[in-house]
This record gives C-alpha cells, structure tokens and sequence, in this order.
C-alpha cells in the first residue's frame, strides 16, 4: 500500500506503507494540525503515475530545513537506474564534507520514489538503510535497472 497526503499546494507525505494503522499514526505524528480526509485527491494521479514511469511533472508541497530542500533537489537529477554515494551528493551541492548530513537529509525524505532516495547509496557500494527497508530499495534498484 501507499499512503499519500496532500495539501491544497501539492503532494506533502508519500510513503510504503505495509501497516495502514500504523502510517496514519505516523502521518498524525508528522502533521498533528493536520484535519486527515481519506479519499482520492487530484494529486494522488500524479504521484501514483511514478509507478507506471511517467514523467510528469508533480506538485510536491514540502516541509524541511533548507539543507534538506537542497539535498533533496539534488537526488532528483540522479537518473532512474543510476546511483550516486552520499559523499557525491554532497559534492553536487557544493558541501564535500557533509556525506553524513545529507544521509540524515536523505532519511526525511517525506515522499517516497517521488524523490528518489533509494537511489543514494554508501560510497563502498554497500546498498545501506532504507527508511522503507532494504529489502523494498533494492528492489526498486533492480527495477529501475531492468527498466533504463
């Protein structure tokens, strides 16, 4: 399953999610002023076209630190079927000695896929943490090879 949520600006929270109760809590926890309406929304289209490996254009709506918006605009020129390591990343944004930071940054990543995080890896090549689990990155990794 995956659990969308947006604002009236754009897609704020995309995530997997294989407990439903347990992502609206967290999604509650997230956005406590949040008034949560379940039924479909323009955007969902939109996003849920990333599966179906659309390009389109997608209104995102984005809550983080302006670190985190910088990372997270440069995961989004990694091209599908592509890696980089964390410490590329941070070379690509100017800040080569922040691979960690931009781990941190690439955790928070509040939409899944929509910004490719999975494409981020350890620079020894080791595929590393998903904050979907492992399992679920490499096989979005492997699908995206198999599809470039």
């Amino acid at each position: 399953m995956v659990l969308i949520a947006a604002t009236d600006k754009g897609i704020c929270h995309m995530a997997f999610a294989d407990n439903p109760d347990a992502a609206l809590t967290n999604l509650r926890a997230e956005y406590p002023n949040a008034q949560l309406h379940e039924g479909e929304h323009p955007f969902h289209e939109q996003a849920l076209s990333i599966f179906g490996g659309g390009g389109e254009r997608i209104a995102l709506h984005l809550k983080g630190t302006p670190f985190q918006v910088q990372v997270w605009r440069a995961l989004l020129n990694i091209p599908q079927g592509a890696v980089q390591s964390y410490g590329s990343v941070a070379e690509s944004i100017g800040r080569p000695r922040a691979a960690r930071a931009v781990g941190t940054a690439v955790g928070h990543n509040p939409v899944a896929m929509i910004i490719p995080c999975h494409r981020v890896i350890r620079e020894s090549g080791v595929i590393g943490d998903y904050r979907w689990g492992r399992g679920r990155k490499m096989a979005l990794l492997a699908q995206e090879l198999g599809a470039a």
